[in-house]
């Protein structure tokens, strides 16, 4: 159907292509059109000392683009963009991001929507959250609050948090009818469930983790996508309708254990309403770029004596 004589003809039968190669090969030389999910990910507290400086930001981001070749990416936004986030270590989890600097890394990523359904959305009170829904809005982002879908053209992309932080921690928030708005989603595209729940920092995914999945199936998605443990699945999982990855893990977070790791699930959408899926690991960006800094920060005089 795609290459044949007939590509207009929609009549398709399954069929499996795998491509085996030593290196990695961009979704621009393979068909479909890309989208790509990440993770957690916030530009504040080290991650906004770090993004400070040119060369470590230019190492994240091409660590970042040369994956996505500047194809769109969805991604769990962590925290809060404020106009003045305080430069202390706070002593509540409270995660605030600024807003020209946060708005700067999205354009450069080709932000498309951030997930804003997390347990940090509302470190600031619901006021800060309204403003930075508004501004990511403004910056031809979309925002996806707890309980929302939104169109993205080639699916629907929805959003819930089993989790939240303020104004008392909680969890367990959401419930079989928790997913009933989803069934208005447009029923001719593929819908994307992007939850945010499990254990933090525990990979495999909660016996909470599936029930919610199911949930998540059973209101129409096609794939369900997590974050919240920090360290990314072991692998996929499949549900009765459905392809799941629990746990992106970090896409950018300033953890320094390297199990906390993260990367980007590819998505490929083709013409006949089917797509493709892939896996692509990142490691910790944030410990990367870190320990380049410190060798950096080394000098030449220095290296090799201990100094006792």
């Amino acid at each position: 159907v795609e290459f044949g004589p007939a590509p207009d003809d929609p009549r398709t039968t399954s069929y499996i292509s795998q491509l085996h190669s030593p290196d990695f090969i961009p979704a621009a030389n393979l068909p479909g059109a890309p989208w790509f999910f990440g993770g957690d990910t916030h530009f504040g507290r080290h991650v906004a000392d770090l993004l400070s400086n040119p060369a470590q930001a230019r190492r994240i981001d091409s660590a970042i683009l040369d994956i996505t070749g500047g194809g769109p990416l969805v991604l769990n936004l962590e925290g809060v963009m404020i106009d003045d986030p305080p430069t202390f270590d706070d002593p509540a989890p409270r995660i605030a991001m600024p807003v020209s600097a946060t708005l700067d890394r999205l354009r450069r990523w080709n932000v498309r929507a951030a997930v804003l359904a997390n347990n940090h959305s509302l470190d600031f009170g619901p006021q800060a959250l309204e403003s930075m829904t508004a501004q990511l809005r403004s910056a031809g982002i979309t925002p996806l609050r707890d309980g929302t879908t939104a169109d993205l053209g080639k699916f629907t992309l929805a959003a819930a948090t089993d989790l939240q932080n303020q104004p008392r921690p909680r969890d367990y928030l959401l419930g079989p009818t928790s997913f009933e708005a989803w069934a208005d989603a447009d029923q001719g595209k593929p819908l994307i469930a992007f939850l945010h729940c499990g254990r933090e920092f525990r990979a495999p995914p909660t016996a909470r983790v599936h029930l919610l999945a199911e949930w998540a199936e059973q209101a129409g998605a096609s794939v369900v996508l997590g974050a919240h443990p920090h360290r990314p699945s072991p692998r996929w999982f499949l549900g009765e309708r459905s392809l799941q990855f629990p746990s992106l893990g970090n896409l950018l977070f300033d953890q320094t254990n390297p199990l906390n790791s993260g990367g980007l699930v590819e998505l490929r959408f083709f013409p006949q309403g089917t797509f493709a899926a892939r896996w692509i690991p990142l490691g910790n960006l944030y410990r990367a770029a870190a320990s380049a800094t410190r060798r950096a920060a080394i000098r030449p005089s220095e290296i090799g004596h201990s100094g006792s």
